[in-house]
């Protein structure tokens, strides 16, 4: 039913607001689209659970190849205990049901 509600592959634009910044460790952030998936792995569990499919965003990953992104995410994410955030690298040969790439 999930997969019903939202498309298999979903690409978002933020446009103007997709500003990333360098972080003092050298690495790549973008504190907007950190805020954004925070948003939608929130709107996703709760859409879910609404639908009987709670086990579904149990497995979902947050992917990004940055590590201030990551660290970025993790902080947005610290409410939703199962999301998984991790470096493409870090997550090599794993799998989730819900895959978001930041």
């Amino acid at each position: 039913l999930l997969h019903g509600a939202v498309p298999p592959l979903l690409f978002l634009d933020l446009g103007r607001r997709a500003v990333a910044e360098r972080a003092p460790c050298g690495s790549w952030r973008n504190q907007h689209e950190a805020d954004l998936v925070a948003s939608m792995v929130t709107s996703l569990a709760k859409m879910a659970e609404q639908i009987g499919e709670d086990e579904v965003v149990r497995d979902c990953c947050v992917l990004t190849p940055y590590v201030a992104q990551q660290e970025c995410l993790r902080a947005g994410l610290r409410h939703c205990p199962n999301a998984v955030v991790s470096t493409v690298d870090a997550f090599q040969g794993r799998e989730a049901e819900v895959v978001i790439f930041s």
